[in-house]
C-alpha cells in the first residue's frame, strides 16, 4: 500500500527525484522514483489527458508511474511494474487483449482496468477484462478517490 498524500515530503534519505527508465521509444515515461521500495505502476491509456490526470494522482500518493499510450507500448514494460492500470479500447492492442497476454506469460501483477466505452457498451469491456483475471474494474469518468482506493486494495492484494 502507498504512504498516503501527506508523506510526499517524506521520502527519506537516498530517495531521488526524476529518474530515467529504459523503455519503448514511443512509451512515454512520467516517472517519479521517491524510494526504490515505492511500487511501481504501469498507466496505459491512448487518451494523454486520462493518463497524465492518473499520473499526477498516483504520483501524489508517492507512487513511482511508468506511462504507455497502447497495449502495444506496454508489454516490454510488464516484468517491472507492481500494478497495471489500462484502458481498454485502445487502437494497437488493446486492454482486453493484453489482459490476455498478462495472463498467458505468466506475469502475477494485478489489473485494474478502465473503460468508458468506444466501438461497445463500456459495461461490456468491463465485464470481459473481469472474467480474464482483471483485479478491478472502473468505469470512466471516475471518482479519483475510488481510484486511488482501488489501487491500494490491488497492491495490498499482491503484498506490495
Amino acid at each position: 500500500m502507498g504512504p498516503p498524500a501527506e508523506a510526499w515530503d517524506e521520502r527519506g534519505p537516498g530517495c531521488a527525484g526524476l529518474h530515467d527508465v529504459s523503455v519503448p521509444a514511443r512509451a512515454v515515461v512520467a516517472s517519479r522514483s521517491l524510494c526504490p521500495q515505492m511500487p511501481r505502476i504501469l498507466v496505459i491509456d491512448d487518451d494523454t489527458a486520462v493518463r497524465t490526470t492518473v499520473r499526477h494522482l498516483l504520483e501524489r500518493a508517492g507512487y513511482e508511474i511508468v506511462e504507455a499510450g497502447d497495449g502495444k507500448d506496454a508489454g516490454p514494460l510488464l516484468g517491472s511494474v507492481d500494478l497495471v492500470i489500462t484502458d481498454l479500447p485502445m487502437p494497437e492492442v488493446d486492454g482486453v487483449d493484453l489482459i490476455g497476454l498478462i495472463r498467458r506469460e505468466g506475469h502475477k501483477v494485478p489489473v485494474i482496468a478502465m473503460s468508458g466505452g468506444g466501438k461497445v457498451d463500456s459495461k461490456s469491456y468491463l465485464e470481459v477484462a473481469r472474467a480474464l483475471g482483471a483485479f478491478a474494474t472502473i468505469a470512466k469518468p471516475f471518482d479519483l478517490e475510488h481510484l486511488l482506493a482501488t489501487v491500494r486494495d490491488a497492491l495490498a492484494s499482491r503484498g506490495a
